[in-house]
């Protein structure tokens, strides 16, 4: 098992954590650091590592539009075609003729004198965005995420959400520890795309 490029920590940083100095765990944590990042980026519902998107939204007659990853980077191109095509280039708007308002965490592109026509699917955006980093409280998120599995996967105790009589199944939380949901909040994707800590950085 190979580590995700885009996994929220590293093997060796895991393995300082859990105090571990042989390799043959090597594959084994990096299956749940894997694991780990997944579930974070699911509960985030945003990916954290900066990559690149294209992305499509309608246009409401207005003068800007909110990315949905953020932070982000000024749009490569920027194109509003009510056709959806978007193959003739007199439809992309010249990168003078917009913006990325206030803070670039928030995400939000604006136009400069212009607006969107109001049609489904008429705007395409193509831009990075993400952390160059991995943020240190959701780094610390994995490694608790990846610790409470580790030790859940030696004592089949922990983790226990409910546990029948009389020969019944015992069920696992198969959902990410609360005290680490409680790290991630502010990081969570919320109405408009602008998280609690987009704003207060802003």
């Amino acid at each position: 098992m190979a580590l995700d490029p885009y996994a929220l920590t590293t093997l060796a940083n895991v393995k300082s954590h859990l105090n571990i100095t042989v390799a043959t765990q090597d594959a084994k944590l990096e299956r749940m650091i894997n694991a780990a990042s997944l579930k974070i980026e699911q509960f985030l519902d945003r990916k954290i590592l900066k990559r690149s998107y294209t992305e499509y939204q309608d246009g409401r007659l207005n003068d800007r539009i909110v990315l949905r990853h953020w932070p982000c980077d000024k749009p490569t191109e920027l194109w509003s075609d009510a056709s959806g095509l978007f193959a003739d280039s007199s439809n992309q708007i010249d990168a003078n003729d917009f913006v990325l308002e206030g803070d670039p965490a928030i995400g939000v592109v604006l136009l400069n004198g212009l607006v969107f026509p109001r049609s489904n699917k008429s705007i395409k955006i193509v831009y990075q965005a993400g952390y160059d980093t991995v943020p240190y409280d959701i780094e610390e998120a994995c490694i608790l995420s990846v610790e409470f599995m580790y030790d859940m996967s030696a004592d089949r105790r922990i983790g226990v959400k409910s546990k029948g009589k009389n020969g019944e199944t015992t069920t696992f939380a198969g959902d990410l520890p609360i005290f680490v949901k409680d790290m991630l909040t502010p990081y969570q994707r919320y109405e408009f795309g602008i998280s609690p800590i987009a704003i207060q950085n802003s």
